[in-house]
Order: C-alpha cells, then sequence, then structure tokens
C-alpha cells in the first residue's frame, strides 16, 4: 500500500524526496522499513506457495494472482523508470516459481512471449537504457566511457584466477579501478582476493 501511495505521488509531479523514498529516489521504500520490492515480493510468493500441492501449483489458474503479484510491482519499478530492479524483481520472482515447481514448459512459455515483446518494450525504452543494454552485450564498442567499469571488473575476475591473489592483494580493487567495490562491484573484489 505504501508503495503505491509513495509511486502515485510521484507521478502527480512531487519532486520532493520523502521518507518513503529508499536510495537515489528510484526504489522506494515498503513498509517504512526501507526493503527493495523484491524483497517483499519473495516473502509474499513463498507465504502463496507455502500449502500448495503440486497438483495445485499445476493449474495455471492458480498461478494467476502470483503472476500479477509480480508484474504490477515491476511495472511500476519500470515506470520510475529503473529497468535493473524491475528486471531483478521478474528474475525473482520467476526463481520463486521454479522453487515452488512450477514445470518447465510454462516457462518455456513465459520466455517465448517475453521475446515476442521484447522489440516492443525496446522501443519504449529511453536512450539512456537502451545504451545501457547494448553496453551490458558488447562493453568493448566503448571501452572508456559506458563499459569501462564492466572490462576493470572482467580483468579483476581473471587476475584472481582459480583461487584469488590473497586478502588485500587485488590491484583492481586496492588500486580503485572498480567503483563501490564495497556494495556493486563485491563479487567481483573477492573473486579478485
Amino acid at each position: 500500500m505504501i508503495l503505491l501511495i509513495s509511486h502515485e505521488d510521484h507521478l502527480r509531479g512531487n519532486t520532493e524526496p520523502s521518507i518513503l523514498e529508499h536510495r537515489h529516489g528510484r526504489e522506494y521504500a515498503a513498509l517504512v522499513l526501507g526493503w527493495q520490492t523484491a524483497g517483499l515480493l519473495v516473502i509474499a510468493l513463498a507465504r502463496w506457495f507455502h500449502r500448495a500441492s503440486l497438483e495445485r501449483v499445476g493449474n495455471p489458474l492458480f498461478l494467476i494472482p502470483p503472476l500479477i503479484a509480480i508484474l504490477i510491482p515491476a511495472g511500476l519499478v519500470l515506470k520510475q523508470p529503473n529497468l535493473g530492479n524491475a528486471v531483478i524483481t521478474l528474475v525473482v520472482g520467476g526463481a520463486v516459481f521454479f522453487a515452488a515447481g512450477v514445470r518447465w514448459w510454462k516457462f518455456v512459455g513465459v520466455i517465448g512471449a517475453a521475446a515476442v515483446a521484447a522489440p516492443i518494450v525496446y522501443d519504449r525504452m529511453h536512450d539512456y537504457q537502451r545504451q545501457r543494454i547494448l553496453t551490458f552485450l558488447d562493453p568493448e564498442s566503448d571501452p572508456l566511457g559506458a563499459g569501462y567499469h564492466v572490462i576493470q571488473s572482467k580483468i579483476a575476475l581473471g587476475s584472481g584466477g582459480m583461487f584469488g591473489r590473497g586478502f588485500g592483494e587485488g590491484t583492481q580493487s586496492q588500486l580503485n579501478f572498480l567503483p563501490e567495490k564495497q556494495t556493486d562491484f563485491i563479487f567481483t573484489m573477492l573473486a579478485e582476493e
């Protein structure tokens, strides 16, 4: 409820940050605990599937309410616009569906529908969102600009090798080639050291 109220307030043109907004004004806090959408989604979906039998999970009508519970928050987050968190919300929801025992052919159907919708979604994206996708697919196309951090993280992963360089011995992380190594690049830093 708070998520919807906060998003509605943002749509009305209120650009003042509220107590409900999380970091960077992109993700709204839910229940004023600072949880992101994917965290609440996991709890809600786990509750939905908790006592369901495999026969019930196999019924497509049983899957409609949790599917709506995934699509509404993902749509609101995408409207902010925050493509990264919207994709994470969809992936986390899909992972919970998989863990609940939803059959693989239903995933194939959803992936097929997403593949058909992808060109339409791509055309409606902002320019910077398209650029991020292109950079993700080919970071070497702009090695000193948008692709710089991806390339540096790949270098760090490679320099760590199979067992790492040792605690505090990572060149990419210790020489600050990786920005936000304690959050965004934590996996890369740990793999290098």
